[in-house]
């Protein structure tokens, strides 16, 4: 055995096991920590998502930025729609198909603006083409629905959209430095009731993932290494030792033949 493990490639592959073990180990660490994080996540999500909607200044105050407990939660504000302020963010998917965010702005009692997330309108035939936009209900309107924070416009910003296409729902940038609530509201439910054009967009379903079975592969990965050291080492072990076996007691001759026997004839 240590005539064995005394060659080179050996020697390489007995470092390289406890090596491929480690890195196993950290990669089903890491996937279990993935697992962890998105559990949680996804609990938040379903926490916050159930619960009562309570109006919109008992949660949030105007300009403060939404804390990572508040999003996801339903709230109500009461406000009027701005029409005129109504704009399309762009690139948005929903159920595997791509179209549009329709985003209005809502000055709530208190005079300021929220961004309002009505819904979605599919993309008819590109990107760079805007379908109609349905307007929102005129009048005093109860909006329902949930928190999300700002997104922030790309860098450099787009200079050739559409008139009325964003690139990101940046809610100060959509107030025009007016007043305002830091997040946007998703809607779920308005009254009177919204366009039935639109498609409202749902709380995301994130579910677990596979990170927990990844974090088992590299487990099994792991083990395997070590097994699989012993494998080939006792292979090559018995090849050795057959060929030191046939050194030093090659196989018996066979007899020679009789000239005499060889000269017959049946």
């Amino acid at each position: 055995m240590l005539t064995l493990l005394r060659q080179p490639k050996w020697i390489i592959l007995t470092l390289l096991v406890p090596v491929g073990v480690a890195l196993c180990l950290l990669a089903a660490d890491w996937q279990y920590g993935r697992h962890v994080d998105r559990s949680a996540e996804d609990a938040q999500i379903r926490a916050s998502s159930q619960a009562e909607p309570l109006p919109i200044d008992q949660v949030l105050n105007p300009g403060a930025p939404l804390a990572g407990d508040l999003e996801y939660r339903p709230v109500s504000v009461v406000g009027v729609f701005d029409s005129d302020s109504t704009v399309l963010v762009r690139r948005r998917v929903l159920n595997g198909s791509a179209g549009f965010w329709v985003v209005s702005q809502l000055r709530t009692g208190d005079g300021e603006l929220l961004s309002v997330l009505r819904g979605w309108l599919p993309m008819e035939s590109g990107a760079m083409d805007s379908p109609a936009i349905p307007p929102p209900p005129a009048g005093e309107v109860t909006v329902v629905g949930w928190l999300q924070p700002s997104q922030s416009m790309p860098v450099p910003a787009p200079v050739d959209l559409p008139a009325g296409q964003v690139a990101a729902l940046d809610t100060a940038a959509l107030a025009g430095g007016a007043p305002n609530y830091s997040p946007y509201l998703v809607a779920s439910a308005m009254a009177p009731p919204d366009s039935a054009e639109l498609t409202l967009v749902p709380v995301p379903n994130l579910g677990l993932g596979p990170h927990l079975a990844y974090a088992w592969q590299w487990l099994f990965f792991a083990a395997l290494l070590p097994v699989g050291w012993v494998i080939l080492a006792r292979r090559e072990l018995a090849e050795l030792r057959a060929e030191q076996q046939l050194a030093t007691d090659p196989p018996a001759h066979q007899p020679a033949l009789d000239p005499a026997d060889s000269s017959r004839r049946p």
